[in-house]
């Protein structure tokens, strides 16, 4: 089983994650994946990470700049 995720995981990273949930499910149903392994890849293609909070966007500057609030720029 071992294989299977560590595959995946590499194309999840890859940005090759094209009809791969559909793959993901072929392999959970044919014992080839865990239940965990399962949901973990499933959110990482959904650009989740494992404990529900969103993976910010590499080109997404905002996600990277802390927000200031009116009252901290005064």
């Amino acid at each position: 089983m071992t294989f299977v995720y560590n595959l995946c995981q590499m194309l999840i990273q890859n940005g090759l994650t094209a009809d791969l949930q559909e793959k993901l499910d072929v392999f959970f149903a044919a014992g080839r994946l865990t239940k965990d392994q399962y949901l973990t890849l499933s959110m990482a293609i959904a650009g989740e990470e494992p404990n529900g909070e969103e993976v910010p966007d590499e080109n997404d500057k905002e996600a990277e700049e802390p927000k200031v609030s009116d009252t901290e720029q005064q």
